[in-house]
């Protein structure tokens, strides 16, 4: 697996850091370290010459940590100059990455509900897997293991189910695949007046177990009996998916960046910007 980390310094890009420090990367594993400096905001060559050498220095740091953590995994680094986002997506696209890691906000990142600019942007136009990492939460990650996958029946929660399964994890990981029937989508399809109402809504509800059941199947063959649970809620999905993250005290949440319905091509579905926000 290609890891690109992208990093700049802030305590969540530490925190994303700290997370890439702790995954299990095998033999043949690949980590590059990089940070992009906007020289167009530096208009002083001293001020852009400083800035080149503290994000050099800043590297080379991250890089001997990363190679300490990692012994096994060939890593490198480099200093990128230009707009981050697009500098991020451009090195993702040059390293073949298969998962870019940052953190949810960078050095000028305020809100503590809303993803920063560059997170956003990256998230939404990269060419590959994003995991987006939170301060708040990092610290909790190697005390759970526990990962929460939300699944529908798209191509996308396929693609997000199959990187769980091609990704190596840490002894003690727990999955649990969850899916839920959405409030909106029964208001909008299922007359409560109709008598075949009450059996439509199970069948919801039983299709979904049985997709889920097979998922879970799955996991457990590749990572151990046992490892890999599911459940079906009712609700709006957001916030269904969320309050069961903080039920299960998930480390992780994994989803497809779309969900069923056809979306704008440069534009994750609102679901998966909601959750990830």
């Amino acid at each position: 697996m290609n890891i690109l980390v992208a990093t700049d310094n802030s305590p969540c890009s530490q925190s994303a850091l700290e997370s890439v420090l702790r995954m299990n990367c095998g033999s043949g594993s690949e980590v590059k370290v990089v940070t992009a400096v906007d020289l167009f905001e530096l208009p002083l060559a001293l001020l852009q010459e400083k800035a080149r050498e503290e994000a050099h220095e800043y590297i080379d740091t991250a890089v001997d940590q990363m190679k300490a953590a990692l012994p096994q995994a060939k890593v490198s680094g480099a200093v990128l100059e230009g707009h981050v986002t697009e500098m991020i997506v451009q090195a993702a696209q040059d390293f073949n990455a298969d998962l870019i890691v940052m953190g949810s906000h960078g050095r000028n990142g305020l809100s503590k509900f809303l993803l920063g600019s560059a997170s956003r942007a990256v998230l939404e136009q990269a060419p590959c897997t994003v995991r987006i990492v939170r301060r708040a939460v990092a610290d909790t990650i190697p005390i759970n293991n526990h990962v929460l996958i939300a699944l529908n029946q798209s191509k996308h929660s396929q693609l997000a189910l199959e990187h769980v399964l091609n990704s190596k994890w840490p002894d003690g990981t727990r999955f649990k695949c969850i899916a839920v029937v959405s409030e909106q989508y029964k208001d909008h399809f299922l007359d409560p007046a109709d008598p075949a109402a009450l059996s439509m809504e199970l069948e919801l509800f039983s299709n979904a177990a049985v997709v889920l059941e097979q998922h879970v199947a799955r996991l457990n063959r590749n990572f151990g009996p046992g490892t890999a649970s599911f459940e079906v809620f009712e609700g709006d999905v957001r916030f269904s998916i969320l309050k069961m993250a903080e039920i299960w005290e998930a480390g992780l949440i994994v989803m497809g960046s779309r969900g069923r319905k056809r979306m704008e091509e440069l534009f994750l579905g609102s679901i998966s910007e909601a959750v990830a926000s």
